[in-house]
C-alpha cells in the first residue's frame, strides 16, 4: 500500500507528464503557419513525447538512460513553455521537475555506481 507521500509524488510526477504533453502541444501550434500544419503538429508532438516517455520506462531501460530521456523530455516542455513566452512559468517548471526528476539522493547514487563502474573497467 503506497504512503500518502508516494502518493502525493506519483500525482506530481503524473502533472509534469501532462504539463509537458500541453506544453509541446501549445508550442507545436504556434509554431507552425498554416491551420492544417497547426493541427497536425499539435497532434504529433505530444505524440513523439508520449511514446518517448513509454519506451523509456520499460524494465529493459537501464536506469541512467531513463533519467537522461526524462531529462530531455522535461527540458523539451520548459523550452516549449519559454517559447510560448512564460518566462516564469518555464522557470517554476524546471524547479519542479528537477526535484522531482533528479532527487539528490538518486542522482549521487547513478554517480556513485557510474564511478565504481568505471573503477571496476578500469582495474580490468
Amino acid at each position: 500500500m503506497l504512503s500518502v507521500v508516494q502518493s502525493a509524488n506519483l500525482a506530481l510526477r503524473f502533472g509534469l507528464e501532462l504539463v509537458s504533453l500541453v506544453a509541446v502541444a501549445c508550442w507545436a501550434w504556434v509554431a507552425a503557419a498554416t491551420l492544417a500544419g497547426k493541427i497536425c503538429a499539435a497532434l504529433a508532438a505530444p505524440l513523439a513525447v508520449a511514446v518517448i516517455w513509454t519506451v523509456i520506462q520499460g524494465e529493459s531501460v537501464p536506469g541512467a538512460v531513463q533519467l537522461l530521456a526524462q531529462v530531455a523530455v522535461f527540458a523539451a516542455a520548459a523550452a516549449a513553455i519559454l517559447r510560448l513566452g512564460r518566462p516564469r512559468l518555464a522557470a517554476a517548471f524546471v524547479v519542479v521537475s528537477d526535484r522531482e526528476c533528479c532527487p539528490d539522493d538518486v542522482l549521487g547514487e547513478m554517480i556513485s555506481r557510474l564511478d565504481y563502474s568505471a573503477s571496476n573497467a578500469a582495474s580490468r
